[in-house]
């Protein structure tokens, strides 16, 4: 239990009207405290706690080996700067470093402790370290040519219909939406439900127009869902994403739950999805280092 937690102000011993509180009433404030632990912890996103996890864990190995016994709550300002070199020298990325100080920042303020990341040694250290190791991004766009043979290869790629079916919509979208990986696939709570979508359709049946609503996505928690509409292109319907998701969704079903799962009803998972883009990116000999899930969001010339 966090000390911020811990110390409502609510003691154990405290009394109503002179006389001493309950069982069961201490019991009612015990889980009202759980439920405030959880609550406060559910503030971050799961990717969120998975990288703060990641950082505790690297941290604690760091202290185990230059300060063995020592606590990790509150770090001095000496083992924050000595903690920075020790990320440079495992070789760990400046976003890596600045997701660490972030989930050390969090984890001080929980434990009611102030945020020992502001002292003005520890950013200078952050600033050079990010200097030595600042690299271009090799990362290269998904350009409209290599998307079509993307979406061609799919037939050769995958192991039926519906997974064709499937992975064409969710590289169509994820290219003219700018979506990144982890709005549209589980387990996320940024995932993307059926509801999410909807379509305008000519008096043929044929979509025209699909609205999409983002509701809770990376930089956005709290604010206002965003909606945003996709054209259907005629000119190159092989490459339409709204004809492409009408497509899905028809063989999809109407049943609740994330927007892309397989015919199990099990969602699509961001590994499954890199995992896909790279069978296919392999097969038309393009180099998976170089072209990775977020390439649909580069600038490209479209």
């Amino acid at each position: 239990m966090c000390k911020a937690t811990r110390d409502f102000g609510v003691s154990q011993t405290s009394t109503i009207y002179g006389s001493p509180v309950d069982t069961c009433t201490r019991r009612d404030v015990q889980a009202l405290k759980s439920l405030s632990i959880y609550l406060a912890e559910n503030a971050l996103t799961v990717s969120t706690r998975n990288s703060y996890d990641r950082a505790k864990l690297t941290c604690n190995e760091f202290l185990s080996k230059y300060f063995p016994g020592a606590p990790m709550f509150p770090m001095t300002n000496e083992q924050l700067v000595l903690f920075i070199s020790y990320c440079y020298q495992k070789e760990l990325s400046p976003q890596t470093v600045t997701t660490y100080m972030s989930a050390l920042a969090h984890f001080h303020k929980m434990e009611g402790y102030p945020d020992p990341t502001q002292n003005f040694i520890l950013k200078r250290t952050i600033q050079g370290f990010s200097k030595l190791k600042a690299r271009p991004d090799t990362r290269l766009p998904i350009t409209p040519i290599i998307l079509q043979r993307i979406i061609n290869s799919l037939p050769k790629c995958t192991q039926s219909f519906y997974q064709r079916t499937l992975f064409k919509a969710m590289f169509l979208l994820a290219f003219h939406a700018f979506l990144r990986v982890g709005e549209i696939t589980s387990p996320t709570k940024n995932t993307l439900n059926l509801s999410a979508v909807s379509f305008e359709k000519q008096q043929n049946g044929v979509p025209e127009c699909m609205t999409l609503t983002m509701v809770d996505f990376k930089h956005h928690r709290g604010k206002p869902p965003v909606t945003f509409h996709l054209n259907a292109n005629k000119d190159k319907p092989e490459l339409c994403a709204v004809l492409a998701m009408w497509e899905y969704k028809e063989l999809r079903g109407g049943s609740d739950g994330p927007l892309f799962m397989f015919q199990d009803k099990s969602p699509v998972s961001s590994h499954y999805f890199n995992q896909q883009l790279k069978i296919s990116l392999n097969y038309l000999n393009y180099d998976t280092k170089l072209y990775k899930g977020h390439s649909f969001r580069l600038v490209q010339l479209r």
